[in-house]
């Protein structure tokens, strides 16, 4: 298996990436989802959104803790 560089190390934000991924949800927009190109199960799931909850407060709690 080979493989190929795209780009050297770039942020995320300044790469090429970035760019197509954001053409693309210009050009698509809401329709993506409604489509299910994005797999909408991680962005509307109930659990996974209390899981996220729960380890940000726990950060801001060990944060103002320090």
């Amino acid at each position: 298996m080979s493989s190929s560089i795209v780009e050297q190390s770039t942020p995320l934000r300044d790469s090429v990436l970035w760019r197509l991924q954001s053409l693309f949800y210009d050009k698509e927009s809401v329709k993506a989802w409604s489509d299910a190109v994005v797999p909408n199960f991680v962005t509307s799931n109930a659990f996974i959104a209390t899981c996220y909850a729960r380890l940000i407060l726990a950060y801001i709690r060990e944060w103002h803790s320090r």
